[in-house]
C-alpha cells in the first residue's frame, strides 16, 4: 500500500510481490565470491552471513572464503564442534527437501584441516541445530547432509576449524530432492525417472551378491569381485537420443569406478546384462561419459595420455531400460553426485502441481492444490505433499484435491514428491505467492510544518490500525516509531508492517513557508557628502506580515529608511512567525552613466588607422558636464575625442554638482587583411589549366578583387605558368596585395633504357625498360596507351614495332616508337631418306644456315658420333634419325632423316666345286658379304636324303664352315648334292638357304 498525505490521509489498495532471479546469484557470486583473506570477514556473524540465493548445486571459487580476522561470536558452539573457534556464517532459503554442504580446504599457505560444519533454522536470534559434522582430522574435505528441510523458510551454515586453523576454503551445496535411495544389488537397483540432478552421501559395501559387476572386463582384472562400495540404478528410456553424465565424487580425491549396462529383460531383472561402458580408470575427480570422448573403455591405470576419465556418450532407444553400478574404488565409503545431459530423455511421471487459483493466493484465502502429473508408461502410487511455511496443513499423502491457506505473505514452495510402481521418485517444486490483498490499514496522521523557511522543526505522527497487531514503523530518515521529528519541508516516506508481514508505505510533504525574497529600492545621496539617500525594502516569503530593524534598533513596519548619506547599512526582517532574515545594504553617491561605448564610438576603418571617434553621452547628472579624454589636454567642455586607433582609453566626466564618473573603453579595430590564394597547379607542360582562387580574411567584409589582367573576379582559370598579382579591397576600403606564381613541370620524356632483340625468330622474347623524366613523377607505362602501370619492363614480346606511353602523376602523357628485331630463322636440312644395305656404312650429313655451335644426332647408337655434322652409320634396321643444331643466341632447329635397311643380304653359295687337292676351288663353302655375321650350320645331303655331312658352332679349331667332298674320310662321288646352310646375320636375325651343289672330280 502506497499512501500519499499532504493535509489528509488517504488508503489504496496494498500488493506486494516476490521474484528470485538466478541472474541476482550472478551478481552476488562476482562481488562475494572473494571477500579479503586480510582483517574481518563480513560474514563473521550471523547476522552478515553470505546469501547464496540459488543453492542448487553452487559452489564458490576454491579458496574464496577464509577463516583468518573471524572470531568465536557470542552464538553458542553446535553438538559436535571440538571447541569455540573463529567461525563465518552462509545462509539460504531451500526449495528442496535434502541438503548436500561441502567444503574442501585449502592446502598450503592458507590450509585449512578438519573442517567443521553446523547447520541451523529459523533467526539469528532463535537458531535451531538441525545437523552438526564434526572435522576428520588430517583431512582438509568435510561434508554435511540433512533431509527434511523445511522449504521456505531461512537457514544458516557455520564453519569452522577443528584443527583451530583459519585458511581458506572451497564452499558447495546442492539442495535438490532425493532418488530412491540406491542398493547395492542389481535386482534391488534404485530406479531413476527424471534427468534431475541428485547426491548420494554413502556407498557402503558390495551388498548380497558382491559378483554381479564381474562382467565388466575393465575392471575384472584382480581375480577379484568388482564391487567394493556399490550403489545400482536403472532408468528407461523416454526417447531415443544421447545420454551424458558426470559423477563428482563428493571427496575430490575418490577414484570413481563405474560400468553402463543395458538390461534386455527390463527394469529389476539383471538376467543377461550387456555391458556397454567400463570405467576403471585410476584418475580421481569427476568422470563419466561426454559428447566429446569415443573411447567405449578405460583400463585401470592413469598414465595413458587418452585417458580423460571420460567415456562415449550413450545412445539410447526409447523404450529400453538401461542401468550403472558405481563403485567408489577408494572405499572411503563417500558419495558423488550425478548430473545428467544429452538429447535423449529418461521415461517417468511428468510431475504437476495444479493450483486455483492461478495466480497469487491472499494471505487467510483458500487455495485448492491438486496433483496434476502424467505418466503415460506406468502408474503413481504414492504422494508427499510439503504445504510450506505458515500453510494451514503442513503435509498430504493423496493426489488430492487439498484445501489449505496461509497466514504470512511471501513465496510459499509447495512440494510434491512422487512414487510410481516401478519404484522411482520424482519431485516437483511450485512456488505460490502469498499476497496481502487487503490489509485494511486504517491510518490517522498528524502533520506539523516547518515554522520557518529552511527550518527543520517539522513533524509527523501516525497512528495505524488493522486487525493484524502489532505494527512496525520505519522512516525513510532512519527513525523507527509511529513519529517523526526534526523533519524538513519535502517528502517524507513511512513504511507500516503488521504482524503477518502485509505492509504500507505512507508518503507525506511537509510544505513550510517559502524563503524570503528581497526586492531593494535605492535612492542615491547626492554628491559630495548629500544625506538625501534613501533604502526602500519590499519583502515576500516567509509568512506575512513582516517587521524591520534598521541598525539593530526595534523591529517596526517601517520599510523605509530616509535622509541618508553613503555607507553601509544593516536590516533584520522578522515574520509573522518569528523567523529572521539579517541583510548588509550598501549605498553609494551618485556615479554618473554614460551610454554604452559601442553605440557611441566610431571604430578605425582599417587595422592600422587613426580615424576612430568616441562621443560621450552622459546618462544622468546634471549639466553641464566636462571631459578629461587623458590625452594631456585636461578638462574641456567637448564629449568627442577624434584620430583614435585600435586601443584602450579612459574618460573622467563631471558634472555641474561635481558628480563624477570614470570610464575605460577599448576601441577595436577591424582584424589585418590577409590575401592567400588557393592554387590548382599547370598539369603538363605548356598546358593552360592553371587555377588562382582568393582566399581573403580580416578586414570589414564584401571584398572586391581587381588582377593584374583587369579581371575583378576572386577566382581565374585557363591559366599558363606565370605571376599574377591581386589587389583586394574590403567594405572600408582597405587594401591588401600579393601575388602567386604557377609553374609548370618540365616537359616529360620518355626513354629506352633497356632494348632485348628477339633471342630466336618467331619468339615472344623481347623485352623493352623505359625510363621517364621531367613531368611530375610518379610514373606509369603503357604499350598501348589505355592500360597503364607502375613497371617500365616490358617482356615476351615478338619482333616487331611498339609505340610505347608513359603518363605522369598529372596525367601528362607521351609516346615513343621502338623497334624489336629478330635474327634469321635458323633452318637445319637432314637429307632425303637413303636406302642402306645391312652391313654397308653410310654418311650422314646435316646442312644448316646461321652460326651452329652445337649438334647432336638421336638415336646416338651405331652413329660414329653424335655431336658432329656428318657422323657415319652402319644400321642395323629401318630408323629416323634427328639432328637438332643450335646457335650462338640458343635458338634450336631439328630435321629427321629416313634411313631404310634393305632386306638384301649379299650371301653367295658356288653351285659346283672339284675337291681334288689342286688348290683351286677345293672346298665348298658360302661366301658372306658384310651383313653376315657367321655360317651357323652346314648340312650336306646326297640324293637319296642320306646326310653326308655336317658341321655347325665355329670354334677355335673349326674357323670357317666348308666341306672338303669326304664322307666319312673317304672321297665322295662325284654327283650332285643337297645342301641346307643357315646363316647369322650382325642384325641377330638367321636365314636358311639351301640348294645343290655339284661335285666332280
Amino acid at each position: 500500500m502506497i499512501n500519499n498525505f499532504r493535509a489528509t490521509t488517504s488508503r489504496f489498495p496494498h500488493k506486494r510481490s516476490y521474484m528470485r532471479s538466478k541472474y541476482i546469484l550472478a551478481a552476488v557470486v562476482l562481488f562475494s565470491c572473494l571477500p579479503p583473506l586480510t582483517g574481518q570477514p563480513e560474514n563473521d556473524n550471523c547476522a552478515g552471513a553470505f546469501l547464496v540465493e540459488d543453492a542448487s548445486d553452487w559452489c564458490s571459487e576454491p579458496g574464496a572464503f577464509s577463516l583468518q580476522g573471524a572470531d568465536a561470536g557470542s552464538v553458542p558452539p553446535p553438538s559436535c564442534f571440538n571447541a569455540p573457534g573463529s567461525d563465518i556464517w552462509f545462509t539460504f532459503t531451500p526449495f528442496a527437501a535434502d541438503v548436500t554442504i561441502t567444503i574442501i580446504g585449502s592446502t598450503g599457505a592458507n590450509l585449512l584441516e578438519a573442517p567443521e560444519i553446523a547447520l541451523y533454522q529459523g533467526t539469528c536470534d532463535g537458531l535451531q541445530e538441525l545437523a552438526c559434522t564434526p572435522g576428520i582430522p588430517q583431512s582438509n574435505v568435510n561434508s554435511l547432509y540433512f533431509d527434511g528441510l523445511n522449504l521456505g523458510l531461512p537457514h544458516f551454515i557455520r564453519i569452522q576449524s577443528g584443527a583451530g586453523e583459519n585458511g581458506s576454503f572451497q564452499f558447495c551445496i546442492n539442495n535438490y530432492n532425493p532418488p530412491e535411495e540406491p542398493s547395492s544389488d542389481c535386482p534391488e537397483a534404485a530406479i531413476i525417472c527424471s534427468k534431475e540432478p541428485f547426491v548420494v552421501q554413502k556407498l557402503i559395501g558390495p551388498g548380497d551378491n558382491p559378483t554381479e559387476a564381474n562382467d565388466a572386463s575393465c575392471l575384472n582384472i584382480f581375480a577379484t569381485n568388482v564391487e567394493w562400495h556399490s550403489a545400482w540404478f536403472m532408468w528407461t528410456a523416454g526417447s531415443s537420443g544421447s545420454l551424458t553424465f558426470t559423477l563428482n565424487p563428493l571427496n575430490p580425491p575418490d577414484d570413481i569406478d563405474f560400468v553402463v549396462y543395458e538390461f534386455p529383460n527390463g527394469p529389476g531383472n539383471c538376467a543377461d546384462k550387456i555391458v556397454l561402458r567400463c570405467m576403471a580408470s585410476s584418475c580421481d575427480g569427476p568422470t563419466g561419459l561426454d559428447e566429446a570422448s569415443t573411447d567405449f573403455s578405460e583400463p585401470p591405470n592413469c598414465n595413458d595420455p587418452s585417458q580423460d576419465n571420460f567415456l562415449a556418450a550413450l545412445s539410447m532407444e526409447a523404450g529400453k531400460t538401461y542401468g550403472i553400478m558405481v563403485n567408489n574404488f577408494s572405499s572411503t565409503g563417500i558419495g558423488f553426485e550425478m548430473e545428467f545431459g544429452g538429447t535423449g530423455e529418461i521415461a517417468g511421471p511428468d510431475a504437476a502441481i495444479a493450483i486455483v487459483p492461478s495466480g497469487p493466493v491472499c494471505i487467510g484465502e483458500p487455495a485448492m492444490l491438486q496433483d496434476a502429473s502424467s505418466f503415460p508408461n506406468g502408474n503413481i502410487v504414492g504422494w508427499e505433499w510439503n504445504f510450506g511455511p505458515g500453510a494451514s496443513i503442513t503435509a498430504a499423502q493423496t493426489p488430492g484435491p487439498h484445501e489449505l491457506s496461509w497466514n504470512s505473505a511471501g513465496t510459499k514452495p509447495v512440494l510434491l514428491r512422487l512414487l510410481t510402481n516401478q519404484g522411482c521418485i520424482v519431485s516437483v517444486v511450485r512456488q505460490v505467492e502469498v499476497i496481502c490483498c487487503d490489509a485494511r490499514y486504517d491510518i490517522q496522521a498528524e502533520i506539523i510544518a516547518p515554522q520557518c523557511p529552511g527550518g527543520n522543526d517539522g513533524a509527523i505522527m501516525v497512528q495505524a490500525s488493522n486487525p493484524n497487531a502489532p505494527y512496525s514503523y520505519h522512516w525513510s530518515n532512519g527513525e523507527n516509531g509511529p513519529e517523526a521529528s526534526g523533519l524538513e519541508a519535502g517528502p517524507h516516506t513511512l513504511t507500516v508492517s503488521d504482524a503477518l508481514g502485509c505492509d504500507t508505505i505512507l508518503r507525506f510533504e511537509l510544505e513550510g513557508p517559502p524563503a524570503f525574497d528581497f526586492d531593494t529600492l535605492i535612492t542615491t545621496p547626492g554628491c559630495n557628502g548629500g544625506v538625501d539617500g534613501e533604502i526602500r525594502l519590499e519583502v515576500t516569503g516567509a509568512t506575512p506580515p513582516y517587521s524591520f530593524s534598521w541598525e539593530n534598533g526595534v523591529f517596526t513596519s517601517n520599510h523605509v529608511f530616509s535622509n541618508l548619506p553613503a555607507g553601509d547599512y544593516s536590516v533584520a526582517v522578522k515574520d509573522a512567525n518569528g523567523c529572521e532574515q539579517a541583510l548588509d545594504i550598501p549605498l553609494r553617491e551618485l556615479s554618473l552613466e554614460i551610454l554604452l561605448p559601442n553605440e557611441s564610438f566610431r571604430p578605425p576603418s582599417c587595422h592600422d588607422s587613426q580615424d576612430g571617434a568616441l562621443t560621450v553621452i552622459p546618462l544622468n547628472g546634471q549639466p553641464p558636464f566636462q571631459y578629461n579624454f587623458n590625452d594631456g589636454n585636461g578638462w574641456t567642455g567637448s564629449n568627442m575625442l577624434e584620430g583614435l586607433g585600435a586601443g584602450e582609453y579612459t574618460v573622467n566626466i563631471q558634472d555641474a554638482n561635481l558628480c563624477r564618473g570614470s570610464f575605460t573603453f577599448t576601441a577595436e579595430a577591424p582584424p589585418p587583411l590577409v590575401l592567400d590564394f588557393s592554387e590548382t597547379g599547370i598539369s603538363c607542360h605548356g598546358a593552360t589549366n592553371g587555377r588562382l582562387e582568393a582566399v581573403v580574411e580580416g578586414g570589414s567584409g564584401s571584398y572586391s578583387f581587381l588582377w593584374n589582367d583587369g579581371s575583378r573576379s576572386p577566382v581565374l582559370t585557363a591559366l599558363s605558368a606565370g605571376t599574377y598579382q591581386l589587389t583586394a579591397t574590403d567594405a572600408n576600403g582597405c587594401e591588401i596585395r600579393n601575388t602567386a606564381t604557377l609553374y609548370q613541370p618540365s616537359p616529360l620524356v620518355l626513354e629506352v633504357d633497356n632494348l632485348q632483340p628477339v633471342r630466336c625468330h618467331g619468339e615472344a622474347s623481347g623485352s623493352i625498360l623505359l625510363a621517364a623524366s621531367g613531368g611530375s613523377p610518379a610514373y606509369a607505362f603503357a604499350i598501348d596507351g589505355q592500360e597503364f602501370r607502375d613497371s617500365p619492363l616490358f617482356d615476351n614480346l615478338s619482333a616487331g614495332s611498339y609505340l610505347m606511353y608513359v603518363r605522369d602523376a598529372g596525367g601528362c602523357t607521351t609516346s615513343l616508337n621502338i623497334e624489336i628485331g629478330e635474327p634469321a630463322l635458323l633452318l637445319v636440312e637432314a637429307g632425303e631418306p637413303l636406302e642402306v644395305i645391312l652391313g654397308y656404312e653410310v654418311q650422314l650429313q646435316a646442312y644448316s644456315s646461321g652460326n651452329v655451335i652445337s649438334y647432336n644426332w638421336q638415336p646416338a647408337e651405331g652413329l660414329s658420333c653424335s655431336d658432329c655434322p656428318a657422323p657415319v652409320l652402319a644400321p642395323l634396321q629401318t630408323s629416323w634419325y634427328t639432328i637438332q643444331v643450335e646457335d650462338e643466341n640458343g635458338c634450336i632447329a631439328a630435321d629427321s632423316i629416313h634411313i631404310i635397311l634393305s632386306e638384301k643380304r649379299p650371301v653367295y653359295i658356288p653351285n659346283a666345286f672339284s675337291p681334288n687337292d689342286d688348290g683351286r676351288n677345293d672346298y665348298f663353302k658360302a661366301y658372306l658379304g658384310p651383313a653376315a655375321r657367321q655360317a651357323v650350320s652346314m648340312r650336306i645331303f646326297n640324293r637319296w636324303g642320306a646326310l653326308v655331312f655336317e658341321q655347325e658352332n665355329l670354334s677355335p679349331g673349326i674357323p670357317v664352315l666348308q666341306w672338303d667332298g669326304k664322307m666319312q674320310n673317304q672321297a665322295a662321288p662325284s654327283g650332285v648334292y643337297t645342301y641346307i646352310i643357315i646363316v647369322e646375320f650382325i642384325d641377330g636375325k638367321r636365314r636358311r638357304y639351301s640348294g645343290s651343289v655339284c661335285l666332280s672330280r
